[in-house]
């Protein structure tokens, strides 16, 4: 299990990533996904804002107002931002669920899964 410090440092890496190329991949979505860690109690919600920025990256879990839902462990979802799992053999062995809509997970994973070096 990632401990949270660890895991908000690398959501707040992937809001960097994302107001740097977010325009590029997600504008005019302004939607939300939120980003839910059982082990850890918690979850992450992601709104974006029209233009493709991140509006916020709040620490709080709110599936009613989420446009898509990954629910994963922390380890799971460290591992797929960090490039050490893949996200797809994450969904088919289970170990990562997308509920409601999958299309913004598809529009910015592939902006913000990197390989972080150790």
């Amino acid at each position: 299990m990632a401990d949270k410090p660890t895991l908000q440092k690398r959501l707040d890496r992937m809001v960097n990533l994302l107001n740097r190329i977010g325009p590029d991949v997600a504008d005019y979505w302004g939607g939300s996904i939120l980003f839910k860690t059982p082990d850890l109690n918690t979850g992450w919600f992601l709104q974006m804002s029209m233009d493709g920025t991140v509006e916020s990256l709040v620490e709080k879990v709110d599936e009613e107002a989420a446009t898509c839902i990954i629910e994963a462990d922390s380890d799971v979802i460290l591992g797929v931002f960090n490039a050490v799992i893949d996200p797809m053999a994450a969904v088919n062995d289970g170990r990562m669920l997308v509920h409601k809509s999958v299309e913004p997970i598809m529009m910015i994973m592939p902006a913000v899964i990197e390989a972080v070096e150790k």
